[in-house]
């Protein structure tokens, strides 16, 4: 069989996992009976909800008569809040509609769903965990920190999904295509070439050489010793390293000299399942258990470096140190000083704020907005929104600075482009400034342009971005066969719109309003922005009116009341962050019965002064990411 061939059989295999200690777990909360029938609540859904928000007619996309059990009520947990609070503020059923519930029944339904609520604070359930492999950025980065090359051998890998809370290293969408597997296979042979044919990483890679005090197979098992626990994560299991003894031994056998059979070895080991993914041991039985050292140490530093532990989280995870409260607090204030947290930042911002799509997603007209490609303006707003957003997180500042802080990261061009003060240099540095209309992610061209359409604004778009990715609010997606804007583009042109005047229209529409005045007041205060960022006085000719009314009241009249708005939120924001970072460090979509250790991250997280170490060191201290769910 070819070298080539044997490994990749390898890979078809599997290794084993080490087998662990047990340790000692709290039981979890009884769970919800699937008999449940909501026995208590159905009468009052009946009678007074599911009119309008049952199976014939879904207003605002919600279906409360899907619940069969306190459950499903759980896995919608934000209707049905939204529900509870209508029905106690006796907002709903409507004025208008022909039966309204006595108080009594109206207090017992409200009675149950925060009973129901309580119950579900209380469970305390870390959730599934996937085995998932590593995303191409994990990879390269693990790569890196293994023989000292930056390499990025997975640039040519597939692209990651994206799910859960929109991150792309989602157990659930991390597929292996037959592609991906060949993939693997050619990473790791030009991997190890490239180790052998640079001076500094073969030595690093080649521990000892065959001598004679010194015989091959234990100087091949000495090479081998200081690379294995370290790509798989974790002390070798019994017979695992005659294994690769075993490859190293039969390329010896084929005629292959002493490095070119190590370098099989470590091919094997990098096509290896236990270099691949990233998968902790599982329990059956009920309840869940506290993950030990070496799983801990993973967690840690592929949520915060995305890579491998170093020598210092191996060494603590060897002296069993990981599940203690205060070293934890250590290691993670240590690694998010350390430059290699710049890659969670990096990763983290461009999918929460949406900027790693500017490659492939948003392409302002050619015509109308030339500057964009001939200054370079994407990779601009790329670097300032990365290097702002690490500054947050790295500088342990308050999270709200992201929405209100008078700073930004520029340099010469982005000033100019922005319209603000001077700044010399290519460089990008950080610039304060005293533009209300600039600073936090909504100043930041970043955003402007993916909340924009090619040729012109849109406050939809803009009003779902300020709803959905800052605040964590989705509106409810839009009702079937809704006609665009630029249907009647002509006609809107030759009658010189704005493009709020050509809104208004649409949104008067009954099927139309209770959407946008959600949507619109948020999108509307941004109009100010044109498609690249630059700020304007007028559209179409006409003066750019930003004023409206948030449901709650809130009158805004631009960036800056905007801004204050949301930061009169500020707990509803935090939540929003709290959850996405949780979703990243886990790997995983934050499901119904993360709701618990979510609101004690945030209260925590707020108690503490709600800056961004605190919110980091809370999502590391929570039941979901030290603990797994047997199965």
């Amino acid at each position: 069989m070819r070298p080539g061939l044997f490994v990749l059989s390898l890979l078809s295999t599997g290794l084993v996992l080490t087998t662990l200690p047990r340790r000692a777990e709290a039981a979890p909360e009884a769970r919800p009976s699937e008999r449940d029938n909501l026995a208590e609540l159905r009468p009052f859904l009946e009678k007074y909800c599911v009119e309008c928000h049952g199976d014939k007619k879904t207003k605002g996309g919600v279906n409360l008569a899907k619940a069969l059990t306190e459950e499903d009520i759980w896995k919608h947990q934000a209707d049905w809040r939204d529900a509870l609070e209508n029905i106690r503020t006796e907002e709903m059923p409507p004025d208008d509609f022909k039966n309204q519930p006595a108080k009594a029944d109206r207090a017992k339904a409200v009675a149950w769903l925060n009973g129901s609520f309580q119950r579900l604070e209380q469970l305390r359930d870390p959730g599934r965990v996937t085995i998932r492999r590593l995303t191409r950025r994990e990879y390269n980065n693990t790569i890196r920190d293994l023989f000292g090359l930056d390499l990025k051998p997975a640039e040519n890998f597939p692209a990651d999904g994206g799910g859960g809370a929109g991150f792309d290293n989602n157990a659930d969408t991390l597929f292996i295509p037959d592609l991906l597997l060949e993939e693997y296979l050619k990473a790791a042979h030009s991997v190890m070439d490239a180790v052998l044919a640079d001076p500094a990483a073969k030595a690093r890679f080649l521990k000892a050489e065959p001598s004679a005090a010194l015989p091959e197979k234990e100087a091949a098992r000495r090479t081998l010793a200081g690379l294995l626990p370290y790509a798989f994560r974790r002390p070798l299991a019994e017979g695992e390293m005659e294994r690769f003894l075993a490859v190293q031994t039969r390329a010896r056998q084929a005629g292959r000299d002493y490095p070119q059979s190590l370098k099989l070895a470590a091919v094997a080991a990098l096509v290896s399942p236990e270099f691949l993914f990233r998968r902790e041991r599982t329990e059956t039985g009920s309840g869940y258990r506290a993950l030990d050292s070496w799983e801990m140490a993973a967690r840690l530093s592929y949520f915060l470096w995305n890579t491998l532990p170093d020598n210092e989280l191996l060494g603590l995870a060897r002296a069993g140190k990981l599940q203690d409260e205060t070293v934890l607090s250590a290691q993670v204030k240590r690694m998010l000083k350390d430059p290699k947290a710049r890659s969670m930042t990096e990763d983290f911002a461009s999918q929460w704020l949406g900027f790693s799509q500017l490659d492939t997603a948003y392409f302002p007209n050619h015509g109308t907005f030339p500057d964009y490609y001939k200054n370079n303006l994407k990779e601009a707003f790329k670097q300032e929104a990365s290097l702002f957003f690490d500054h947050i997180v790295r500088q342990n500042r308050p999270l709200t600075e992201l929405i209100s802080c008078n700073y930004s990261f520029l340099n010469d061009n982005l000033a100019r482009h922005y319209g603000l003060p001077e700044v010399k240099g290519e460089e990008f540095r950080k610039v304060e400034f005293n533009d209300p209309r600039r600073g936090g992610v909504l100043g930041m061209g970043a955003v402007h342009v993916q909340t924009a359409y090619p040729h012109r604004t849109s406050p939809v778009l803009r009003g779902k971005f300020v709803l959905d990715v800052i605040m964590g609010t989705p509106p409810p997606p839009p009702p079937p066969n809704v006609l665009s804007l630029d249907t009647n583009n002509a006609a809107a042109k030759a009658q010189n719109q704005t493009v709020r005047e050509r809104l208004e229209s649409h949104r008067s529409k009954a099927e139309c309003k209770g959407c946008h005045a959600r949507l619109d007041p948020p999108g509307f205060a941004l109009e100010g922005y044109d498609v690249i960022g630059r700020w304007r006085e007028q559209d179409n000719g006409k003066p750019i009116d930003s004023n409206g009314v948030l449901p709650d009241g809130t009158k805004v009249d631009g960036p800056a009341s905007l801004r204050a708005a949301l930061l009169a939120k500020k707990e509803l924001f935090v939540r929003n962050l709290a959850q996405r970072f949780l979703a990243y460090a886990l790997g995983r979509g934050v499901e119904y019965n993360d709701e618990a250790a979510l609101r004690q991250i945030v209260a925590r997280t707020m108690a503490a002064g709600g800056n961004s170490e605190n919110l980091v060191l809370e999502v590391v201290k929570s039941l979901p990411f030290r603990n797994v769910r047997r199965q």
